[in-house]
């Protein structure tokens, strides 16, 4: 399941080398409209500020469908100072009002308590997310459709893309890669993909701390799945009822 900006198109060029299963069909970021006991899922995620990061990056190399969308909308503004308007950038993409300026399906009473990083992984790795996200009134609400409705055989962290995906391809795909020892080799070798000309700038910006307290609590389902550890959130998530 191919989630933005996470690395998912080096799993699709490992996947079109190594996979020894015809490709049946092919749309990119699409979702599962039902989940087949006999297939593995698997999906990758990100850190959510590096995620954020990225995404204004790709924006200030006038790519990517926000950016596409803001500036078609009269808001490309967003980016004219370069990496130190990310956390500009950020205060705005976070907030509930201008949700469906980042995608027709992302709603303000949704993203009032939920980030586009947690809305765009749900939508792909829990069936049905997208269509029940308007009805989910609550963080609590959401939790508890995504303990029902999970399907992921595998989550792989960008950050350990190459070991995540060597893992599985020494593991639950090794009958259906073409030669396991090529594809390990392969993952080792093979550079990143897509990556923006302007992320290690943005790298540089330090985020505003109201900003990031917003990113932990909208992104808060990510951070305590996935990254517990990140800097910053254990002390906020602490002066916080979770």
């Amino acid at each position: 399941m191919q989630n933005q900006k996470t690395g998912c198109t080096f799993v699709e060029s490992f996947l079109r080398e190594f996979s020894s299963e015809p490709l049946l069909a092919y749309n990119k970021h699409a979702v599962a409209e039902r989940r087949d006991p006999a297939k593995f899922y698997f999906i990758n995620v990100r850190e959510p500020l590096e995620l954020y990061r990225s995404l204004y990056a790709y924006g200030l190399d006038g790519k990517g469908t926000v950016f596409l969308r803001l500036r078609r909308m009269g808001h490309e503004a967003l980016y004219a100072n370069g990496k130190a308007g990310f956390s500009q950038w950020l205060r705005f993409v976070l907030a509930p009002a201008n949700a469906p300026l980042l995608s027709d399906a992302y709603l303000p009473a949704f993203a009032a308590h939920t980030g586009l990083m947690t809305w765009r992984f749900y939508r792909l790795a829990a069936l049905g997310f997208e269509n029940a996200a308007p009805t989910l009134s609550s963080r609590q609400a959401v939790n508890q459709y995504v303990k029902e409705h999970f399907f992921m055989n595998a989550v792989l962290k960008q950050e350990s893309l190459r070991e995540d995906l060597s893992h599985v391809v020494q593991n639950q795909l090794s009958r259906q890669v073409k030669s396991v020892p090529e594809a390990l080799a392969w993952i080792g070798e093979t550079p990143r993909i897509n990556v923006s000309e302007s992320i290690t700038q943005a790298q540089e910006v330090p985020v505003e701390a109201d900003v990031k307290a917003m990113l932990f609590s909208k992104e808060r389902a990510l951070y305590r799945n996935f990254y517990a550890d990140a800097e910053g959130f254990a002390q906020w998530r602490a002066s916080k009822a979770d």
